[in-house]
């Protein structure tokens, strides 16, 4: 048998930070709830280089004793818990005593620290986990620590970071939680030395505006619900605003931000018949709970809770979104003149869309007459385009007097054109629509194309019947299909359409999203879209691709 070793300080404080600071948004989440656990008001933050270059976190709490600057980088230091009966009753965000002594362990760190009560206060500078510099300083109340070089002496962990930008993204979206957590904290944020995110205090859906911006805002429909040990509050979006992932759902339980499989099925169970296959429900919610009821000491992140009682909080959470939900008015209202629309009885519907008994007329040679007539004036829009675009490039110092004379005159004439062509464009999309219901023939088989097309909704859905069944189609969205599939035909084969915008489109983003647009300029790019940052959270978008020029 080897002979057992005592572990160095140095060495078991890398396998502790491993635990505890596996990126940069680690160290920022301990910073921050260090910072909120110091009674601050207003915390700043800034990184650089996604975090891996610098993170600075500053706050106006109540600041470090001089004499316990040092006490505070010590493995298992802390002020939040004492006793081993304090574990049943945690009521601070950090209680570990890990994060300071492990960040320290892996990076070049620099806290300032003053109390309200000191004339000066304390600064203190570690390179490795080991001190460097220790030195009385000036400075307002609170705290300052500066974290460099994260991973420096640890290049095995270093390598496994992701691009700076990926983990600026991770933060950005911490950030965004802490913002919803706490309310009542002006929070500030910037990357890069770019603001990001700047709250002031005020309630949750101020918070909320904050970080999703205006259309969430006006989406939102608030939840509450009460009894003798469990309080829900927060806000839901309603059924029309849904999301194609579980990324726009907050939980905080008794102010911590956290995740919990509890929770999120009761959302979704109560949700129900709201939502679209595929489709997640947005939320903000805090649930207040005795804390000797929740165990938030089940992981080094802290990010997991147990309760004690996971079945009330189930039915409370579920009942306050299911009440909330009853109060939206889902009902759409049908006005007179619209039922004229509406044919629900056996009439015949448009003559040009039956044959002359029953049916729909689906004449192969004229659909696909009309499909070459629009591929051919595809084909001449952008042929005319082309020419138009090169109409104003620098030619020879010989030409340039005879084009620039002509070229007001020939830009009307390529207009005009241009127009007529688009006109004809649309003309044989309707009538091409109209003889072949296109957004059905990519998702059916020759021998299903016996139905009768009995009348339209509400001018968007298109009442079908076939055999004993009724079909309700939404025309928009098969349209939308059909664009689908032709563009990912155009990928598949490489020969992408692209179609320059005369006047570019400007579009609003929150920073969410900003940060989501931002990583997937190539692959937007690829597919043919020109897009381009424009200004705070806004894009650019120069060019698109042809076929969904129109939408």
């Amino acid at each position: 048998m080897m002979a057992i070793n005592v572990l160095q300080p140095e060495i078991y404080n890398r396998i502790s930070a491993g635990e505890v600071v596996e990126k940069p948004a680690n160290v920022v989440k301990e910073l921050v709830e260090n910072a909120i656990d110091a009674k601050a008001t207003n915390i700043n933050v800034a990184i650089l280089g996604g975090g891996i270059e610098q993170i600075k976190v500053t706050d106006n709490g109540c600041g470090i004793e001089a004499e316990d600057v040092r006490k505070a980088f010590l493995p298992h230091a802390t002020s939040k818990i004492k006793n081993l009966s304090d574990l049943d009753n945690i009521f601070t965000l950090g209680f570990r005593g890990e994060a300071l002594a492990s960040i320290a362990s892996v990076s070049k760190i620099q806290l300032t620290s003053k109390t309200a009560q000191s004339e000066t206060g304390k600064t203190i500078k570690l390179s490795g986990g080991s001190i460097e510099v220790e030195e009385e300083t000036g400075g307002p109340t609170g705290t300052q620590i500066i974290v460099n070089n994260l991973f420096f002496n640890t290049p095995a962990r270093y390598k496994f970071l992701r691009k700076p930008k990926q983990e600026e993204t991770e933060i950005t979206n911490l950030i965004a939680r802490f913002i919803l957590a706490n309310p009542n904290i002006s929070i500030t944020y910037s990357a890069d030395n770019k603001l990001i995110y700047q709250s002031s205090k005020g309630d949750l859906k101020q918070a909320i505006y904050v970080v999703y911006g205006k259309e969430c805002y006006d989406a939102l429909q608030e939840i509450t619900f009460t009894s003798a040990q469990i309080k829900v509050s927060g806000y839901i979006g309603k059924p029309s605003y849904v999301k194609p992932n579980r990324t726009y759902q907050t939980l905080m339980v008794n102010g911590r931000y956290v995740n919990n499989q509890t929770v999120s099925t009761a959302v979704y169970n109560a949700f129900g018949g709201y939502l679209m296959v595929g489709k997640f429900p947005f939320f903000v919610i805090n649930i207040e709970v005795p804390f000797e009821n929740v165990d938030v000491n089940i992981h080094p992140s802290k990010m997991e809770v147990k309760f004690q009682n996971a079945n009330d909080v189930f039915k409370a959470v579920y009942v306050a979104v299911k009440n909330a939900l009853e109060q939206i008015n889902t009902v759409i209202e049908i006005k007179n003149e619209e039922v004229e629309d509406v044919r629900f009885v056996n009439k015949p519907a448009e003559p040009s869309l039956l044959k002359a008994n029953e049916g729909v007329s689906f004449e192969k040679n004229i659909v696909e007459e009309l499909k070459e007539q629009k591929n051919q004036i595809e084909i001449d829009i952008n042929k005319l385009a082309t020419s138009y675009a090169n109409l104003n490039r620098p030619v020879d110092d010989v030409r340039t007097a005879t084009v620039s004379s002509n070229s007001s005159i020939m830009s009307q004439l390529y207009s005009d054109k241009l127009n007529v062509l688009e006109a004809k464009k649309k003309e044989v999309e309707e009538e091409l629509f109209n003889h072949s219901n296109t957004f059905m023939q990519d998702t059916i088989n020759a021998e299903d194309l016996e139905f009768n097309i009995v009348g339209k909704l509400f001018k968007t859905y298109i009442i079908i019947e076939k055999g004993n069944d009724c079909y309700i189609i939404d025309q928009h969205a098969g349209h939308e299909r059909i664009l689908f599939d032709k563009l990912y035909s155009q990928v598949e084969n490489g020969n992408i359409i692209v179609q320059p915008l005369l006047i570019p489109e400007i579009i609003s983003v929150n920073h969410v999203e900003f940060d989501f647009l931002t990583n997937k300029k190539q692959n937007l790019a690829s597919i043919g879209f020109d897009i381009e940052e424009f200004g705070s959270n806004s894009f650019k978008v120069s060019a698109v691709p042809q076929i969904l020029s129109d939408i």
